[in-house]
This record gives structure tokens, C-alpha cells and sequence, in this order.
């Protein structure tokens, strides 16, 4: 089972290889849950590969999902913002 950590505890993660990152090191650096990045990972959400049945994340791979994200949430606000001006 995932291991459960504090915010604060999360903090204290130095990320030891931006090649192999582990799901407690994602976790940290995506500011998510041990659990999260676990359900993430097994539904595809997040760039991963697998070693001896443990997970391993790559810097570069995250900073690009976190890219995406962003251009997401940025495209929404856009549309919701031209069905505004358009109704007015």
C-alpha cells in the first residue's frame, strides 16, 4: 500500500535522478498524493515506465504533462471567456 505523506514531509524530497524518479519523488515534485500518482500512473494519465514492478518517472516527461495541463486549463478559461463576451 502507498505510503502516506505530510506536506511538510513532502518538502524535505530531494529528487536524487531527474531520469528515475520515484513515485515518491513525482509525488513531491507534482505536489500530489503517493496514492494519486499510484491511480495516475495505472490509468496512463502520466508518463511513466515500469522497472521490477515499481514505477519510475522521468523530469522532462512531467515538466511536459505539466505544460499540457496548463494549455488545458488556459484553453478553457479562453472559450469560457469568448461565450461571455459573445452573450454580451
Amino acid at each position: 500500500m502507498a505510503t502516506k505523506l505530510k506536506k511538510a514531509d513532502m518538502k524535505d524530497i530531494v529528487i536524487q535522478d531527474e531520469n528515475k524518479m520515484s513515485v515518491t519523488e513525482c509525488a513531491a515534485y507534482l505536489e500530489k498524493s503517493v496514492d494519486t500518482i499510484y491511480k495516475m500512473a495505472r490509468a496512463n494519465q502520466l508518463p511513466h515506465y515500469k522497472l521490477r514492478n515499481n514505477y519510475y518517472f522521468q523530469k522532462r516527461f512531467l515538466d511536459r504533462y505539466r505544460e499540457r495541463q496548463q494549455e488545458v486549463i488556459m484553453e478553457k478559461i479562453e472559450a469560457k471567456w469568448l461565450l461571455e463576451t459573445e452573450v454580451n
